[in-house]
């Protein structure tokens, strides 16, 4: 199989917190959709999820290589869960690719979540994957 795009992105649940006491409202709102922040607000401790999905959103816009340049919106790209619990990526609001990356989601790794995405072409008929 052949890479065709690559993001990582590693973030402080500290630095997470600290925006979000802030400037509660405006941050999430900026920066999740309604339903990842229902889901973050939902949890104990709603900062690790907050700093995931802000990392995985960061890797999608590396990956699709345009970084943030004011492009694309933080929630033109939502992180979901299919029924199983595993993240998905979806981009209901960005014209970019739909087409699914592969994705390397490590569980929170203490006060340093960080995510990783990877678009790859089978080397087979079957398109991407």
């Amino acid at each position: 199989m052949s890479v065709l795009g690559h993001g990582i992105d590693l973030i402080e649940n500290e630095r997470v917190e600290r925006v979000w006491k802030q400037h509660p409202d405006r941050f999430l709102s900026r920066i999740l959709t309604p339903l990842e922040r229902a889901l973050c607000e939902k949890m104990k401790n709603p900062v690790p999820h907050i700093a995931g999905r802000f990392a995985a959103k960061e890797a999608v816009l590396k990956m699709i290589g345009t970084g943030w340049r004011g492009q694309i919106a933080w929630t033109d790209i939502e992180i979901e869960n299919d029924p199983a619990g595993q993240p998905r990526v979806t981009t209901p609001g960005a014209h970019i690719d739909r087409r699914p990356p592969h994705w390397h989601w490590p569980r929170h790794a203490f006060d340093h979540p960080h995510r990783q995405v990877c678009r790859r072409q089978r080397d087979r008929p079957g398109g991407l994957t």
